[in-house]
């Protein structure tokens, strides 16, 4: 899981990202930072996900929205660019060999 820092979860911290977990079968935890426009998400299955371009509007309609799973999956699901962080297979970075 993404390491918290001193901010308030669900609420910008001082560095401006804001951090939120997630009750959802699907989503863990999400944070975002608006100044790179970066969403990070975890997953229930313990894989990470990072989406690029994701605007203000796009995070609060996510943190509006009642179901988070479908939210993701309407707004940046094969919509953002997104980078695989964590592999749900193996729990490591994607083509990382030890």
């Amino acid at each position: 899981m993404a390491k918290l820092s001193s901010g308030t979860l669900g609420m910008p911290s001082a560095a401006g990202v804001d951090k939120m977990p997630v009750t959802s079968s699907y989503i863990q935890y999400a944070e975002y930072d608006p100044k790179s426009l970066k969403m990070t998400v975890t997953f229930q299955n313990g894989s990470q996900r990072s989406h690029s371009f994701v605007y203000p509007q796009a995070w609060q309609q996510f943190k509006d929205a009642q179901s988070k799973g479908r939210a993701y999956n309407q707004l940046f699901k094969g919509k953002s660019p997104s980078t695989l962080i964590i592999d749900k297979r193996t729990g490591r970075q994607p083509n990382v060999k030890r």
